[in-house]
């Protein structure tokens, strides 16, 4: 009897070193997604040189540990047009920073809005609506210039239509009006472009 108990611990213990370890693998309940919106969460600002608005990711696997070396994606809809690709490698800590640099295609004074999907390989990270979509480069050619300038000049103290601060320049979003406030703000990003350091 002692002899066959002996025999079944060593089969299993046999077993379970044979047993193949499960592989780490991005898990989106544990891992985080976040803006950094320099006016409020409800709204992202696109600047060709990436200095509005970037996600914080942090990756971790099914047992809740960080994944280092993992190529996270960013995408948007439209109106968002990216000048590069919104892609990083994670961090010993599963961290990456991810700055949108692009623009916007936007015909009319009104707020568009985006979709955000963040992706590692074929694994979907989290899905974010946001509600506004800002740019100083509202014609997407991935420059902030006197094209822009001439936008901004046609909504300058335009009331919001909505009257809840849906005008494209409202970039202060201080009242429904654009004004002084929201031509300092635009003005802070002249002639940034995706050759422009990035801070």
């Amino acid at each position: 009897m002692t002899r066959l108990f002996y025999v079944m611990i060593v089969a299993v213990a046999a077993m379970l070193l044979a047993a193949p370890a499960q592989a780490a693998v991005p898990w989106p309940p544990n891992c985080t997604v976040a803006w950094y919106a320099p006016v409020d969460d409800s709204a992202i600002g696109i600047c060709p040189n990436g200095d509005y608005t970037y996600l914080d990711v942090t990756i971790r696997d099914q047992f809740n540990q960080p994944m280092s070396g993992q190529v996270v994606d960013a995408t948007f809809t439209a109106p968002v047009v990216l000048g590069s690709l919104c892609t990083g490698i994670t961090d010993v800590a599963g961290f990456k920073r991810l700055r949108i640099k692009g623009g916007v295609t936007n015909a009319g004074p009104l707020l568009l809005s985006t979709v955000a999907t963040v992706k590692v390989g074929a694994v979907t990270i989290k899905v974010m609506d946001s509600k506004y979509v800002y740019s100083p480069d509202y014609n997407a050619s991935q420059y902030v210039d006197n094209a822009d300038y001439a936008i901004f000049g046609s909504h300058w103290h335009i009331l919001d239509p909505g009257g809840m601060k849906d005008c494209v320049s409202d970039y202060s979003r201080g009242n429904p009006r654009v004004e002084n406030a929201d031509y300092a703000i635009f003005g802070s990003h002249w002639h940034h472009n995706a050759t422009f350091p990035t801070p």
